[in-house]
């Protein structure tokens, strides 16, 4: 009994993962607005200080870092504080002007981010 159970639960699941599955396709159309990732400020903050080719890496790397997580907070009022779905102009316009954000925090303090270190083994992509 309990093994007739235990597989009735098995295709059940199965079943509400394939219907779920299928489902994403049409979900993907009113995904919403997402512009960069604050938790790279602080990933990147902490990589600074090892490629940064800036004399002072210390004060340099803190000021980018703390420049970056500016450009994120610029964002949420760019968007009028709300979440407009991804393919609404204002989202494509406030991504630029991130991007150009964190471009001149860039040429401020870590002018060589997005050539990348000596192996180049990161992501160039921006932040």
């Amino acid at each position: 009994m309990t093994t007739i159970i235990y597989r009735t639960v098995i295709a059940a699941v199965a079943l509400l993962s394939a219907l779920a599955m299928m489902a994403l396709p049409a979900a993907a159309e009113t995904f919403s607005c997402h512009i960069g990732k604050p938790s790279y400020c602080a990933k990147y903050g902490a990589l600074c200080l090892k490629w940064n080719n800036a004399s002072n890496k210390p004060a340099a790397c803190e000021k980018w870092t703390v420049g970056c997580f500016d450009c994120h907070n610029e964002i949420p009022s760019c968007l009028g504080n709300h979440r407009p779905p991804s393919g609404n102009p204002l989202c494509t316009s406030c991504g630029q002007k991130w991007l150009a954000c964190m471009h001149k925090n860039d040429r401020r303090h870590w002018t060589n981010r997005m050539s990348g270190p000596p192996d180049d083994n990161h992501d160039k992509g921006g932040t």
